[in-house]
């Protein structure tokens, strides 16, 4: 019943149907919602240990806004609390979907997931070759009456990639290639002895056919995410060796600050086709420069969690100094949303909740992933920071099904080692015809 559901969740997060009305959502992703809510009824036990955290943060996402409103407008309190909710609601999800990677056999989630990306590596293929009209009018009756556009970039796709990217049904290319790496992950973190040479290379397999199926930069930071969750240090020397390298990212970007403007210009020459779309600047290097101009100016709060458009003047006059807006003029478009100016879903959560409520923030985080039984909860938030980064919302279920995803045990820790027999045939405890 619980990969029933997963599959079912798999399929709401790739099309992301919402029900709109007058152009506003009234539902956002029900397909994802419906399918989360019966998980976590069929998780309700796991996720009751979790409800005493939940209402702390319940509560303190109910404050924030209250301690804040002497930098916040009425409207901007307003979009906190429908953020605040939205963020919860999504939350819950992960948890539930946590619950469920965290107990079911390693092997029936490792045959589920890899099954699952062959049935839409073989969807996509039909599209490609044969059926792209009929998807495509499939897509249109889909997502006729959703308000939601669905994605036309013929040139853009043939200038970058050589070719028309499958959508199968989705609204854009990179929901399929997400859609595709996150079932990768799936299978590649719960393999048998995940990191070894064997698992690797069936893994670098399935990535690599997703890429040929429906390429997207993102398989990069999937790519990092694995290797981090695969090659995560046990020891507390090499636990203090990755805080020791994320204060050096921190450092490295806060430096790299004082050279956006030719960093802008470099992405564009540098990246070639993929940097002159100026998505890599939106989606990579203007979330730090954002994120600390907001930080300096809402240090301890943010501006309020889901409120991004009081970020906007920030993001706007970021694209304006650093010359981007000159160097990709389609994104001065005033009906851009801050999102679609900047979508570091890392970034998003310290503008969101500044720099004391986003460390609040992520230990709370990290509480509620042990408390459902996550063996290294930091692992797996690590790991989400890393895909986010390529471009994510933050508030949405789609981002923290990505945090869920990491979530997985490794098949070591998850599965029991069979009793070695002794010559006699009594069973003998592993490592035990080793002792002295």
């Amino acid at each position: 019943m619980g990969l029933a559901l997963l599959i079912a969740f798999f399929v709401g997060a790739h099309l992301r149907l919402s029900i709109y009305s007058g152009g506003s959502v009234l539902v956002p992703q029900f397909i994802c919602l419906a399918a989360g809510a019966a998980l976590a009824a069929l998780y309700h036990r796991a996720l009751l240990k979790a409800l005493p955290l939940m209402l702390l943060l319940a509560a303190a996402l109910v404050l924030a806004p209250i301690l804040n409103f002497p930098f916040l407008s009425t409207s901007a309190v307003f979009e906190t609390y429908k953020g605040s909710i939205q963020l919860l609601v999504s939350m819950t999800l992960m948890l539930a979907v946590a619950a469920l990677v965290t107990t079911v056999e390693p092997a029936r989630l490792a045959r589920l997931s890899t099954r699952l990306w062959l049935f839409f590596v073989l969807l996509a293929l039909l599209e490609f070759v044969a059926l792209r009209e009929v998807f495509e009018a499939i897509s249109q009756a889909i997502y006729s009456a959703s308000g939601r556009g669905v994605y036309n970039g013929v040139e853009r796709d043939q200038l970058m990639y050589g070719q028309i990217r499958p959508k199968v049904m989705a609204t854009e290319p990179s929901f399929l290639a997400t859609t595709l790496l996150c079932l990768c992950t799936m299978a590649i973190l719960s393999m048998r002895s995940a990191g070894k040479p064997h698992a690797v290379r069936n893994g670098l397999l399935m990535l690599a056919v997703t890429y040929l199926v429906c390429p997207s930069m993102i398989i990069v930071f999937f790519m990092a995410a694995i290797a981090t969750w695969m090659y995560w240090p046990r020891t507390k020397k090499g636990r203090a060796l990755v805080l020791f390298l994320l204060g050096g990212a921190l450092v490295s970007t806060l430096i790299a600050q004082s050279y956006m403007t030719q960093l802008a210009a470099l992405s564009k020459l540098a990246l070639g086709d993929h940097g002159a779309t100026g998505s890599f600047f939106g989606r990579i290097a203007v979330g730090p420069s954002v994120g600390i101009d907001v930080l300096e100016r809402y240090p301890l709060l943010g501006v309020g969690v889901g409120n991004a458009e009081a970020a906007r003047p920030i993001i706007d006059s970021n694209w304006l100094n650093k010359g981007a807006f000159a160097l990709f003029p389609w994104f001065a478009d005033p009906t851009l949303r801050a999102n679609d100016l900047m979508s570091n879903g890392f970034w998003w959560q310290w503008i969101y909740m500044g720099a004391v409520g986003g460390l609040l923030f992520m230990a709370l985080t990290k509480a509620l992933l042990r408390t459902m039984g996550v063996a290294l909860p930091f692992r797996a938030i690590v790991c989400a920071w890393i895909v986010w980064y390529a471009g994510a919302a933050f508030v949405d279920p789609i981002s923290w099904f990505a945090l869920a995803i990491f979530c997985i045990p490794p098949r070591a820790d998850a599965e029991p080692e069979t009793p070695v027999p002794d010559l006699g045939g009594a069973a003998v405890a592993p490592g035990a015809t080793h002792a002295r």
